[in-house]
């Protein structure tokens, strides 16, 4: 455990989280140019947001949001809310509840998957 400068306790885990997502941000803005829309400006600020500075709705909790982000985190090709869901011990409901949460914060793209007949399945990878 760590403490930091406004004296909260932190895991190495979490500082090893913030460091990458800190490395990732400035590989995102360390390229010569200017940013090419609002896209792009937001897309490399979601890189520096973690799951502890956003407010949570009501019945979230913060240890299923990190259970979820780092089983997003875990499949760089994305996965669906039903693997999501397996890997955490979670329902399907509630593991697309979390991730869809991520999609709105910025931490997570939405994208849909087609392949067998009906709807096509959402699989949410995660940004940067």
């Amino acid at each position: 455990m760590i403490m930091n400068t406004s004296n909260e306790i932190f895991t190495f885990a979490s500082l090893r989280e913030k460091l990458e997502r800190y490395a990732r941000f400035r590989q995102s803005v360390g390229q010569p140019g200017e940013a090419a829309d609002q896209h792009d400006v937001d897309r490399a600020l979601a890189t520096l947001r973690t799951a502890d500075h956003l407010v949570l709705p009501k019945g979230m909790s913060g240890a299923t949001l990190e259970a979820i982000s780092a089983a997003l985190r875990e499949e760089p090709g994305g996965v669906s809310a039903g693997a999501a869901a397996t890997a955490t011990g979670v329902s399907r409901v509630t593991g697309r509840r979390y991730l869809d949460y991520l999609a709105d914060n910025g931490l997570a793209k939405r994208e849909p998957r087609y392949g067998q007949v009906g709807r096509p399945e959402v699989w949410y990878r995660p940004v940067g």
